[in-house]
């Protein structure tokens, strides 16, 4: 999921489309798959590429800038070392 805030009370992004603001790098384009980043609290738009890294879309770009449709996949694949 997705922290809403700092306390637990602010809520968790399970499904849905949230806006991402600074937290997201590469260029948004909508309908682009996003994944997990290596960068602490970030999501890319570039897939992983790097050996033993993760490869997992969890979402994809909405039509606004900076806003995204969050739905994790339920698999991943390891790159190779």
């Amino acid at each position: 999921g997705i922290a809403l805030g700092n306390a637990p009370t602010d809520g968790i992004v399970i499904r849905g489309f949230f806006d991402v603001h600074t937290h997201m790098t590469g260029t948004h384009n909508p309908g682009q798959p996003i994944y997990v980043s290596r960068a602490a609290g970030k999501i890319s738009t570039m897939q992983p590429s790097g050996s033993g890294n993760f490869v997992r879309i969890i979402g994809h770009c909405g039509t606004t800038a900076k806003v995204v449709y969050f739905n994790p996949q339920n698999g991943w694949v390891e790159l190779a070392p």
